[in-house]
């Protein structure tokens, strides 16, 4: 679990933020409120320094979702490529194992048929 602290204007007074994967946005409010309430018993200065931390902090954390979502919509699009490919090849391999069974055959055929029979 990362947190962040801050001190705020007073050494007693820290403000720490969650932000383990199962963070859910009403803890935002609630923090929130916390800091607006010691603002009021305090200095509105504090609050607002308080706010601007919490509002960079989210703001960290919702681009750091972004790019693990961009990360991750990538990887599937990297595995269909690869698997198209792959999907190519294999015909390729399989047309080329068609085209010698043909040649094959027709060789096999040349070398059955008695050399008499083409004289006639």
């Amino acid at each position: 679990m990362d947190l962040i602290r801050s001190e705020l204007t007073q050494p007693y007074q820290t403000l720490e933020l969650d932000l383990s994967p199962d963070w859910k946005p009403n803890q935002g409010k609630i923090l929130s409120w916390k800091v607006a309430r010691l603002g009021k018993l305090g200095d509105a200065e504090l609050a607002l320094k308080a706010e601007i931390l919490l509002t960079r902090v989210l703001r960290e954390k919702l681009c750091h979702k972004e790019l693990e979502l961009e990360q991750l919509q990538a990887e599937p699009a990297t595995s269909v490529r690869g698997h198209d490919i792959l999907r190519c090849e294999n015909q390729r391999s399989q047309d080329a194992v068609s085209s010698l069974t043909h040649k094959m055959k027709d060789l096999e055929l040349q070398i059955l048929t008695p050399p008499c029979a083409e004289e006639r």
